[in-house]
């Protein structure tokens, strides 16, 4: 309202400068007025988004004072807990974290009581009857009455936690495959190592590829460079070498070997002599064919029968497991590829992380974001599985869902994969809208199980093969292991030949019976 000086006594106004007055005043507070209420709007749309943005966030909030009671709670965070965000008003926070992870929420307050900072954890909340994995992050702080409070954050990190579960359990199986596998190894290198003949095994072109402790003791034994004899070299090439009166003996050995070699016959036997400085000595030779799938494989044994020779005692000769690792196992505790991914339900979009593609060779962005181009992907024989184990969860007849299944990768050929899934949103009905889950590519835990069946197959058809009689027993004479050839060879009838019967229990009156050799961790052998 303006104001007018005079250098005396005020003078009296008339009615149409009143008026005047009046109207110049009217029209400031008409403005005033105007941008009291332009400043009001403003201030409930400001007030309208922050209660949008602290009700509608992904994160859960909530005020807790000094006794612990719920003073305030986002939409989101009575959706966790499974209440109403009235309902949570005036409880105990505790009464919502499960008693055994009571204590790591009191460590967390006296954290922020010493450090004056924010601090966090991890523990499980309670949801109706059920439980799930939240992550904390608390702040003291004071409220708009200058009261202590706590601010917390509340964050779901089930899915994480139950991948961090999923990946731990695949290590585990992972580690099992692979000392069952070193076990297998170790177990058969024992065995060929404690058979007291010289053993090598040779390649399709007649290479040494292993062989055993008694071969290496022969070679010493002979004043022989094992690097010439060893692992490597070519078997036919140190038979072809000799000369002298072992030459003869040499020949017919390698003939025999080039002969079952070639198939012209399944197995080649031979006595020959092989006198040292100091002793007469006798050898049997025999060559065995591996049968069965796989790499040409030959089994060359030279049993000492220099005793036998002298005493002119028969015996049947023995060769016990041999076992070759073909598959080497690698890179095994690095192999692990998970993708995570994201699945709505109703428009069939699809969101994935890049290791997703990657694990099936596949660029950024190369496959199309659909559960189309996801189930194309399918083995055929793994497909009918997959729809209905996901049909299961979809429908409610399983609570989880989890399969193991084939994926074809970019160059055709296909990597299995554990597939695990959870709804994340769903509809009134309780059906899943929204699914999150995880890839894992379990490819070669896959094919250590297959080259472990592969492994024993070997075994099996080794022991099968073997042109003696073979049995394991453990020190307390009880069977562990025979061929088809022990019983027939000792005249055992097949009903009394099973792994319950001591080896004490045979009927041997009339057949020898000796030990092979000795211990391989606590199992005999004879034939």
């Amino acid at each position: 309202m303006k104001t007018h000086k005079h250098d005396g006594p005020p003078a009296a106004l008339s009615v149409d400068e009143v008026l005047h007055e009046l109207r110049v005043h009217q029209t400031e507070l008409e403005a005033q007025n105007e941008e009291l209420r332009r400043t009001l709007a403003e201030l409930d749309t400001s007030r309208a988004r922050y209660f949008d943005f602290y009700d509608m966030t992904p994160v859960g909030y909530c005020t807790v004072d000094g006794a612990g009671l719920i003073r305030q709670a986002n939409l989101t965070a009575g959706a966790l807990l499974g209440l109403p965000r009235a309902s949570l008003l005036q409880k105990p926070i505790t009464d919502f974290i499960l008693s055994l992870d009571q204590d790591s929420f009191y460590l967390l307050r006296q954290r922020i009581k010493s450090s004056g900072e924010h601090q966090q954890c991890e523990l499980r909340l309670k949801k109706e009857n059920a439980f799930f994995w939240a992550h904390l992050d608390a702040l003291a702080t004071t409220d708009e009455d200058g009261v202590a409070v706590l601010r917390i954050v509340l964050t779901d990190v089930s899915v994480r936690k139950q991948s961090e579960l999923d990946l731990a359990q695949s290590l585990v199986e992972k580690n099992i495959v692979l000392e069952r596998m070193q076990q297998a190894e170790r177990f058969a290198q024992n065995t060929v190592d404690a058979i007291s003949a010289s053993l090598v095994i040779l390649d399709a072109n007649g290479t040494i590829v292993s062989v055993n402790r008694a071969w290496r003791q022969l070679a010493s034994a002979n004043e022989c460079d094992l690097c010439q004899v060893g692992e490597g070299v070519n078997y036919l090439s140190i038979c072809d070498a000799v000369v002298g009166e072992d030459t003869e003996s040499a020949n017919e050995i390698a003939a025999g070997i080039r002969a079952v070699l070639a198939g012209q016959q399944d197995s080649f036997i031979l006595e020959y002599p092989c006198h040292s400085p100091n002793e007469k000595r006798w050898f049997i030779a025999s060559v065995t064919r591996f049968k069965g799938e796989g790499a040409t494989r030959l089994v060359v044994l030279h049993q000492d029968i220099s005793e036998l020779k002298r005493a002119n005692l028969e015996r049947d000769r023995l060769i016990a497991d041999v076992q070759y690792h073909e598959a080497r196992w690698s890179n095994a505790a690095e192999s692990l590829g998970e993708g995570f991914w994201e699945w709505d339900i109703s428009s069939g979009e699809m969101l994935r992380s890049r290791v997703f593609d990657t694990v099936l060779g596949y660029g950024e962005q190369e496959l199309p974001l659909t559960a189309e181009a996801w189930v194309e992907l399918i083995h055929p024989d793994d497909l009918a599985n997959n729809v209905t184990c996901l049909q299961n969860y979809l429908t409610g007849k399983s609570s989880t869902y989890a399969i193991e299944m084939r994926l074809r990768s970019k160059d055709g050929n296909y990597r299995w994969i554990a597939c695990r899934g959870t709804g994340i949103a769903r509809d009134a009905a309780g059906a899943p809208t929204r699914m999150i889950g995880m890839h894992t590519d379990i490819t070669e835990r896959k094919q250590m199980e297959l080259a472990l069946a592969r492994q024993h197959q070997l075994l099996h058809d080794v022991v099968e093969n073997l042109p003696f009689g073979l049995v394991v027993y453990d020190k307390n004479r009880q069977v562990i292991l025979f061929n088809t050839s022990f019983p027939i060879k000792l005249n055992i009838p097949s009903g009394l030949m099973d792994m319950s019967i001591g080896v004490q229990n045979f009927p041997l009156i009339g057949v020898q019976f000796f030990p092979l050799f000795s211990l391989i961790e606590h199992d005999f052998c004879g034939a």
